[in-house]
């Protein structure tokens, strides 16, 4: 298999010092301030002072933080060889894109402990924050939302500074990365679509998210847009694995994260809470799961 990657970016994370019982509690009084973005028109003085946009992007195990720093391009031999059409089809060699994403997001605390990291995401939680627990290598990062924008996450967290409450900057990376695949003009366009469908159903997460506390959307709204969402991937995986028929870790890497995306989405389309509060966290919960999902399958094919 050829496999060619550019380059990786690690840094080091920006992170408060040990976070106490009582700057927790000061974090869960004012996190609120995070999940509720509601618009001007319907919130008017409060907005002015607490809104916060949480433009959930991707993020999750290739994570990375402010500063920068190169790593050597790797340089894979071989290829995805799918010459397996039908007889008398030209096969083509070309290369497909696994777009890259970047987000940044706002962590809350960091734990040694399972059990503490979930007790404060439960927390967080009950306050529509997205509440998600990463296991990276050891340490539990609890996380309660994701930007777009870096000036988005820096405008949280002046907010919670001037509250007197401890945050910190996380940077998740995973740069483009392209693969030689020979086949069939339409095995090609296919792993092509996959790919997309992936990125662009994490994006749609990202603005659903974003849409329904800005809207004061019902959790009726909420599973509705869960439903379309769960059929687009449902559409999607099954589009993929009829090309991408053949055995390679590459390919069934894919599958596993459109099953992924569909388990999260399938969970969040049955959610039967009424709660807004709990549907927004459900719902940013879910993202992030999606997000993390698709940045293990970067990090699987860097390491392929």
């Amino acid at each position: 298999m050829e496999y060619r990657r550019r380059k990786r970016y690690r840094s080091a994370q920006s992170r408060p010092g040990g976070a106490g019982a009582a700057k927790t509690i000061v974090a869960l009084l004012v996190i609120a301030a995070i999940v509720y973005v509601i618009s001007a028109s319907t919130v008017g003085a409060w907005i002015a002072k607490k809104v916060i946009a949480p433009a959930f992007s991707a993020f999750d195990n290739l994570l990375q933080s402010n500063t920068e720093k190169d790593a050597p391009a790797a340089e894979n031999a071989g290829g995805i060889d799918m010459q397996s059409g039908a007889p008398g089809e030209k096969s083509v060699t070309d290369e497909v894109l696994l777009p890259g994403v970047e987000c940044y997001a706002l962590q809350m605390g960091v734990f040694s402990n399972w059990d503490n990291a979930n007790t404060q995401a439960a927390q967080l939680q009950q306050r529509g924050a997205g509440g998600y627990v990463m296991d990276d290598a050891g340490k539990y990062r609890v996380l309660a939302a994701a930007y777009a924008a870096q000036d988005s996450l820096k405008q949280v967290r002046e907010q919670l500074d001037a509250d007197g409450v401890e945050s910190a900057s996380y940077v998740f990376n995973a740069p483009d990365s392209t693969l030689r695949v020979t086949g069939t003009p339409k095995q090609l366009d296919g792993i092509t679509a996959g790919f997309q469908a992936l990125t662009a159903i994490m994006e749609e997460m990202a603005e659903t998210s974003l849409a329904f506390d800005q809207q004061r959307q019902t959790a009726d709204q909420g599973r509705e847009t869960a439903k379309t969402l769960l059929t687009r991937i449902e559409d999607a995986r099954t589009a993929f694995s009829m090309v991408a028929t053949m055995a390679h870790p590459v390919l069934e890497a894919t599958k596993s994260c459109f099953d992924e995306y569909e388990t999260a989405m399938r969970a969040l389309s049955a959610y039967s809470s009424q709660s807004f509060v709990d549907f927004s966290s459900k719902m940013k919960y879910t993202h992030l799961k999606i997000v993390c999902s698709y940045l293990m399958l970067a990090q699987k094919i860097a390491e392929i």
